[in-house]
């Protein structure tokens, strides 16, 4: 299943673009949508948020807040989130310094708390499974140290009885590296109904993953691709 991702266009207020840009994604074919959210009044981003849950109830929503609120506001959010049948809420408050005071948000939601992106290692990942700072873990395969450790991650995460996610960078080379993973690592349970990771995919303008495999295919060119790819995977096995 397939993520498309909306954010924020400047001088343009979400209640305009957020339902235009869920619709049109929805005519793609996509079947879940996440939207960046936090820069707007609480109020005013779920109630545009509501109307969207009811123009698309076969559409999964999910919710980031990239770090945008305080405690209290992350659970006014993700309350009001969870009201509406969203999946998550995305790392709400800043990531920086562990992910502090996360377990005391996930603690008081009754909405997945998803997060971890940033975690540089399966140590990381794991603290934060053992505070139970999150619901969902979300190892970003270019930041934890490769496929391999995202697998063992979503290993320790179906041992902790929690989901796991993992993020995709903006680029081709991240999200080819999270679908990588994402077709081998385990499901949170053994349920058949268990639902499938989502593969996050941004339709916003953007070279590094939308011309980077499919642009210029001369020799010079076909040579800079594995330069590049031959760089990814020296700094992907010394961090390992």
């Amino acid at each position: 299943m397939c993520s498309s991702d909306l954010g924020y266009i400047e001088g343009r207020d979400p209640a305009d673009t957020w339902p235009e840009e869920t619709a049109s994604h929805a005519a793609r074919g996509f079947t879940a949508t996440k939207f960046r959210i936090g820069r707007h009044p609480i109020r005013h981003e779920l109630a545009i948020l509501e109307r969207i849950a009811a123009d698309h109830p076969a559409m999964a929503l999910m919710a980031d807040g990239n770090g945008a609120y305080t405690i209290a506001e992350s659970i006014e959010v993700g309350r009001g989130l969870g009201a509406l049948g969203f999946r998550w809420l995305e790392e709400p408050m800043p990531q920086r310094g562990g992910y502090a005071s996360y377990e005391t948000v996930a603690a008081a939601l009754d909405i997945s708390l998803a997060g971890g992106e940033i975690t540089q290692s399966r140590h990381a990942a794991l603290d934060l499974m053992r505070r139970r700072a999150v619901d969902i873990i979300q190892p970003e395969p270019v930041i934890v140290g490769g496929i391999g450790e995202t697998i063992f991650i979503a290993e320790l995460a179906r041992v902790h009885g929690m989901g796991c996610v993992p993020h995709t960078s903006g680029s081709i080379i991240g999200i080819a590296a999270a679908l990588h993973a994402l077709a081998t690592i385990p499901d949170a349970s053994t349920s058949p109904a268990t639902e499938t990771p989502y593969l996050e995919v941004g339709t916003d303008p953007n070279p590094w993953r939308d011309e980077l495999a499919i642009g210029d295919r001369s020799e010079e060119h076909t040579s800079e691709l594995q330069s590049l790819a031959y760089l990814v995977c020296r700094l992907l096995l010394e961090k390992k």
